[in-house]
């Protein structure tokens, strides 16, 4: 949190500078339900959140736009099991290619929306808004797929 805090003002000057220009951050799934053993790492994405979404009001006399993606699992071609193994291949708790990320940052930069979410359906926001943190961050630490939820 302190380490995105300090970039961010640092580029003020360049954000403000740039036309058209996107201060972008990268808070989480777990900012949206807390995940067993990863506490800390929940409440400083959710922090994330909210600080982007002072920065979108803050930013805007400016002209600088302020958004998140708040990806769940990420998976990459060098993760070990430890990081992949427990997530299900399909649902809400798959573990996403690191390409469906940088696509969805590339449509945030076009897009007017403060918060994108992975995977970013309609049926997502709505399950994730419809389940209590406990439900959903127990599942969560389970790796349980989200069709048993």
């Amino acid at each position: 949190m302190i380490g995105g805090m300090s970039v961010i003002h640092a580029g003020i000057p360049l954000l403000k500078a740039t036309e058209g220009s996107l201060c972008l951050s990268t808070a989480s799934a777990s900012a949206i339900f807390g995940t067993a053993n990863l506490a800390v790492y929940s409440a400083t994405k959710d922090a994330v959140k909210g600080l982007t979404e002072a920065l979108s009001v803050e930013f805007a006399a400016f002209g600088v736009r302020a958004m998140d993606i708040l990806p769940g699992i990420v998976g990459h071609r060098d993760a070990g099991a430890r990081s992949q193994g427990a997530a299900p291949h399909e649902g809400l708790l798959r573990a996403l290619p690191a390409e469906a990320v940088a696509d969805l940052v590339w449509e945030a930069y076009e897009g007017d929306k403060l918060h994108w979410y992975i995977p970013g359906s309609s049926r997502h926001t709505t399950f994730v808004s419809h389940r209590g943190p406990k439900k959903l961050g127990t599942t969560a630490s389970q790796g349980t797929s989200s069709d048993r939820l």
